[in-house]
C-alpha cells in the first residue's frame, strides 16, 4: 500500500512537472486534414468542418468549412477563438504576428485564392491568445485546391488541407513561423547578430551584438526573472547567480524591434 502510494505521488508530481514546463507542441497529420465540397448541377455534397486545439484544452480552436454562395460558387471559410488570425506576408516575416489581420471570423475565398483565378494556394496562418496580460502562440500550414467548371468562372469543387501546426506554451515566447522544437530556433540564430558565452554557464553570461536593445530572460515555467535594457552600443552581462540551475530562454531584441532567442543552460 505504502509502495502504490509513493508511486501515485511520483506520477502526479511528474505530471504537474510536465505541465508546468513550457515547451512547443509540433502535430504534423499524416494523412492530412482535409475538407471538400463538389457540387453537381442540382446536389450539392456536403462536407465537415474541420478543428485544431491547438492548446489541448478540449475547445477547437481553428475551425475550417466551406459553403456554397446563391451563385453556385463554393468559398473556404475560416474561423478561430484565439485573438490573432493572420497569414505570413513575405519572407523576412519571421515571427508569428501579434497583431490582428482580419476578425476572427472571416471568408477565407479571397485571401486563400490569389490572384482571383488561382487554382491552388498555400500559406502560414498565425493566432495569439491572451490570458491574464499573457500571451501564447501558433502557427498552422493550409493549403487549397479549386477546379472551375468553366461557366462564368464558378469553381464547383473545393479542397481544403490542413497539414500541420506548433503551439508553444511558454508564455510571450517569439515563435517563429514553421518553429517546431526550442532547440530549432537556436541552431537557426547561430548566425544572428548577437552571440552569447559562455554556454553552460554557472553565474554570469555575456551577450555581444553591435544592435542589442533589450534582453529579458524566461525561465521554464515562463516567469520573466531578468530584463536589462542596452544602449546597442555595448555587449550586456546578464547575473544568473540568483536563479536556480535549468534552462533559460534569453529573449534578445535588436534595434529594428525584432526578437532572437536563445537558450541558455545554467549549471
Amino acid at each position: 500500500m505504502k509502495k502504490s502510494l509513493i508511486l501515485l505521488i511520483s506520477l502526479l508530481l511528474a505530471q504537474f512537472g510536465f505541465a508546468q514546463e513550457g515547451d512547443i507542441f509540433y502535430t504534423d497529420f499524416e494523412p492530412d486534414l482535409c475538407v471538400k465540397v463538389v457540387t453537381t448541377p442540382t446536389t450539392p455534397y456536403p462536407a465537415d468542418t474541420l478543428k485544431v486545439d491547438f492548446d489541448n484544452d478540449g475547445t477547437a480552436d481553428f475551425l475550417v468549412s466551406i459553403y456554397m454562395l446563391s451563385t453556385g460558387e463554393l468559398i473556404p471559410e475560416i474561423h478561430t477563438t484565439w485573438d490573432c488570425l493572420r497569414y505570413k506576408q513575405e519572407e523576412n516575416d519571421t515571427t508569428v504576428p501579434s497583431d490582428t489581420l482580419w476578425n476572427n471570423y472571416h471568408t477565407g475565398g479571397p485571401y486563400m485564392f490569389y490572384p482571383l483565378m488561382a487554382t491552388y494556394r498555400e500559406n502560414l496562418i498565425g493566432f495569439k491568445k491572451t490570458v491574464d496580460g499573457v500571451s501564447y502562440y501558433a502557427w498552422l500550414r493550409l493549403y487549397a485546391e479549386r477546379i472551375i467548371n468553366g461557366i462564368g468562372g464558378i469553381y464547383d469543387k473545393v479542397w481544403v488541407y490542413i497539414d500541420k501546426f506548433a503551439y508553444c506554451s511558454i508564455p510571450d515566447y517569439p515563435l517563429q513561423w514553421g518553429q517546431t522544437s526550442l532547440t530549432m530556433i537556436e541552431e537557426a540564430e547561430e548566425a544572428s547578430f548577437a552571440s552569447i558565452y559562455p554556454n553552460p554557464a554557472q553565474n554570469t553570461v555575456t551577450i555581444t551584438g553591435g544592435n542589442i536593445k533589450k534582453v529579458e530572460v524566461i525561465n521554464l515555467f515562463g516567469e520573466k526573472v531578468i530584463s536589462e535594457n542596452s544602449d546597442a552600443a555595448a555587449d550586456i552581462t546578464i547575473d544568473l547567480s540568483g536563479q536556480p540551475t535549468g534552462v533559460y530562454f534569453f529573449n534578445i531584441t535588436d534595434d529594428n524591434g525584432e526578437v532572437h532567442t536563445k537558450k541558455v543552460v545554467k549549471e
